[in-house]
């Protein structure tokens, strides 16, 4: 997980690189267990939010140089389009939780023989030339504003070289008794239920944000009737295979979450935006945003409940001619620049008061990004994240 780090803090005080060793075996063995499971001719999709090639180009070179020939690295960079990517590693180096780097296995001390294996290492240079991982994809965060991720597409050409043959299968299931009937343990999880045109709730929050053209037959929820307290939207790719597959496939989450009930009163629309989904529908938008200026910002991300008073003139006054609820809060930082940049908050416009509603996390995050000394409201922030 140290691609998520940009957006998950803790990992800055756990992480070290012993971490990505212990990954290693597990991964190998989820990535090999998929392959068994897929027909000849079938894809699989190996990702990580890792930049660590020991959970990446390492599992990669290892199940490919297991599979002999069944199995190979697809090209698929061609396909998609606008997404800034950089080819696999064909050399790494393995650290110890010490950060000491070896980089082959015999240079590897005694005490590290139990979480450092040889086939961590990259293969040798005949080895590597027909494994191509440079078709794997690695997505860097400053290449498009990201985290970082790695993503690997595998077809499997023909059986492994250790799976058995139908007739083995068969010898095998003659000579064993029934299996017993497994008992499934765990949590029923609620369905996922496409909007229908007769939904009351979407008219509402398509007239208060001025939606246009906006996909709607792409929101769900989790549930048919009753309260629906968040919707979520997904590709139409992905509603085809939700439809298509409703009794085959158990299915735990998908989509990004887009919109939340709000239990504020005080709104035409009780559904809010959320700051995951904002880049998802701003584009379709055609009101419900205001542009605030750098102090206005500031004052937004280091106060919990600021009030219309504590705002620029300008912002008082586009206040005062904004309906309660949820709107987009937007600033253009070094505008005309060659290093222009933009931010866009989810905010809630109250009687009194203007909030943004940022994870905790990301409000230092938004101030470094303004170019603000976040020490400078330190006490402020740990308040926020205590």
């Amino acid at each position: 997980g140290d691609g998520t780090i940009r957006k998950t803090a803790e990992i800055w005080k756990k992480w070290n690189a012993a971490n990505g060793n212990n990954l290693h075996g597990l991964q190998l063995r989820i990535l090999r267990r998929g392959l068994e499971m897929l027909a000849p001719s079938g894809r699989i999709v190996y990702s990580t939010c890792s930049l660590n090639p020991i959970e990446n180009e390492a599992v990669i070179s290892t199940i490919l140089q297991e599979a002999k020939g069944t199995a190979e690295l697809l090209d698929v960079g061609s396909s998609l389009q606008g997404l800034k990517t950089c080819p696999g590693l064909s050399y790494w180096k393995v650290a110890n939780k010490e950060l000491e780097f070896f980089e082959k296995f015999e240079e590897v001390p005694e005490k590290n023989l139990t979480h450092i294996r040889p086939h961590m290492f990259p293969p040798c240079s005949e080895v590597l030339q027909d494994l191509h991982l440079e078709r794997c994809l690695r997505v860097l965060p400053h290449h498009q504003d990201t985290g970082g991720f790695f993503v690997a597409v595998i077809q499997k050409t023909n059986k492994l070289p250790w799976e058995k043959t139908s007739d083995d299968v068969k010898q095998n299931r003659d000579r064993s008794p029934p299996p017993k009937k497994r008992k499934i343990w765990g949590y029923k999880e609620d369905p996922f239920v496409f909007l229908e045109d007769t939904e009351e709730i979407w008219p509402k929050i398509r007239d208060f944000y001025k939606l246009e053209d906006f996909p709607a037959a792409q929101l769900l929820s989790r549930c048919r009737e009753g309260k629906k307290r968040n919707l979520y939207f997904t590709s139409s790719l992905v509603k085809n295979i939700i439809e298509e597959n409703s009794q085959n496939l158990k299915i735990i989450n998908t989509g990004i979450r887009i919109f939340c009930r709000s239990e504020n009163k005080d709104t035409t629309c009780i559904f809010r935006l959320t700051q995951e989904g904002i880049q998802t529908i701003l584009p379709f938008m055609r009101d419900r945003m205001m542009e605030v200026n750098r102090d206005d910002l500031i004052l937004l991300l280091t106060n919990e409940y600021p009030a219309h008073t504590l705002f620029s003139e300008e912002t008082q006054k586009k206040l005062s001619n904004t309906d309660s609820g949820c709107l987009v809060l937007c600033y253009t930082g070094n505008k005309g620049a060659e290093d222009e940049f933009k931010i866009e908050l989810c905010g809630w416009k109250g009687n009194q008061t203007l909030r943004c509603y940022v994870p905790k996390v990301g409000r230092a995050h938004y101030l470094r990004i303004c170019g603000v000394d976040v020490s400078e409201y330190g006490k402020i922030l740990l308040l926020f994240l205590s």
